[in-house]
């Protein structure tokens, strides 16, 4: 899947910006060069620094081994949307189950 990002300066209704990186987005576009462009994501400055962060890290992971795993949770090039989230969250608490183990029995008190 082609995506592409593009900064943009926005400037609230409200109100100005205290610094110019309160003031930029990121936009992340799907096939941003054809007639289907279509907005998937708009991302603050912090967040997609953060996610570009993740974005250098898997990339360098890939270039030393060929190869990267990366979660749905941990893609830094989408956001889950609420029902992945839920899925996800519902696979941790079944895993959760699954690993524990049954209490000890207890052993009677001697009267």
């Amino acid at each position: 899947e082609r995506i592409s990002f593009r900064a943009e300066m926005v400037v609230s209704p409200g109100g100005g910006c205290r610094t110019p990186e309160d003031c930029l987005v990121v936009r992340v576009w799907s096939d941003a060069n054809s007639s289907n462009a279509a907005t998937l994501y708009i991302w603050e400055n912090c967040k997609f620094m953060k996610r570009l962060e993740l974005m250098r890290s898997f990339w360098q992971e890939f270039l030393q081994f060929g190869k990267v795993a990366v979660s749905v949770e941990m893609d830094p090039w989408r956001e889950m949307t609420p029902s992945q989230w839920h899925a996800a969250a519902a696979a941790i608490r079944a895993q959760a189950i699954l690993s524990c183990t049954a209490p000890p029995p207890t052993t009677p008190e001697p009267e």
